[in-house]
């Protein structure tokens, strides 16, 4: 009994401030018109642009934007070594022997300059030959000498130097003094070096100082190899010997 009369109070109250509301905005003034009417465009609908959203139609549902494949992270990178070099292996170093070159046997030059002078002055003492015997043929009396006959000689001057000074000599030979230098009044010197053998025997001969007449030089060595030593003692050791000596060629 007592929950109705509430009921009813309360309905009266709402009633009574619904009242009051309706009466309050219907004394409100109205708001002022806009200065300028406003033209509304009914635009047809596009898609949206940059910074646009998509509207979609009204009782449509809003349609799903594609979902886009996440990137995949990057492979971590691997360090890959540059291949190493193998040291190449040098091939060892062969030292090839030098060849010596063998050193001029001055003996033998000597000998062959010598050979040559010896034939050109052979050729030349052959043409004076040849003249004299055309002088002769031609004239019928032996050719003018120039002057008269001169002798020359041929001598050791000072003897043998060096090793073979001490040793004795048993046989000696001289060159003879050839005619045209006697005609010729030519007189010079010839330095040889002489080699003997253990017993007594020449060995070998060598022109050291020419004396400008290869006939002259060449006689000499000729000469002096027919020189006869005496052989070494058996308390000495048997070696070879070598000694200098100069013959002089003179005119008388």
């Amino acid at each position: 009994m007592t929950e109705r009369p509430i009921s009813l109070t309360a309905s009266v109250f709402l009633h009574s401030l619904l009242l009051l509301l309706a009466l309050f905005t219907w004394n409100k003034p109205l708001e002022e018109p806009l200065s300028e009417p406003v033209e509304l465009v009914d635009l047809p609908w596009s898609a949206p642009g940059a910074g646009q959203s998509e509207r979609p139609a009204p009782g449509k549902p809003r349609p799903q934007s594609p979902a886009l494949p996440r990137p995949e992270a990057p492979a971590p990178r691997q360090r890959i070594d540059a291949p190493k070099t193998a040291p190449v292996a040098q091939a060892p170093r062969v030292m090839t022997p030098t060849k010596s070159e063998p050193k001029p046997d001055l003996a033998s030059l000597l000998e062959e300059r010598l050979k040559d002078r010896q034939d050109r002055e052979a050729k030349r003492l052959g043409e004076l030959a040849s003249s004299d015997l055309n002088a002769v043929v031609g004239t019928g009396r032996a050719p003018e000498s120039g002057g008269p006959r001169q002798e020359g000689s041929v001598n050791a001057g000072e003897g043998m130097r060096g090793e073979l000074g001490k040793r004795g000599i048993l046989g000696k030979v001289y060159p003879e003094y050839p005619p045209f230098a006697r005609r010729q009044g030519i007189e010079a010197d010839v330095t040889l070096r002489v080699w003997v053998n253990p017993r007594g025997g020449v060995s070998r001969v060598e022109v050291l100082k020419l004396s400008g007449t290869p006939e002259l030089d060449r006689r000499a060595m000729e000469a002096l190899k027919k020189w006869n030593f005496a052989p070494l003692p058996d308390s000495l050791e048997p070696v070879t010997q070598w000694g200098e000596i100069t013959l002089h060629y003179r005119l008388d």
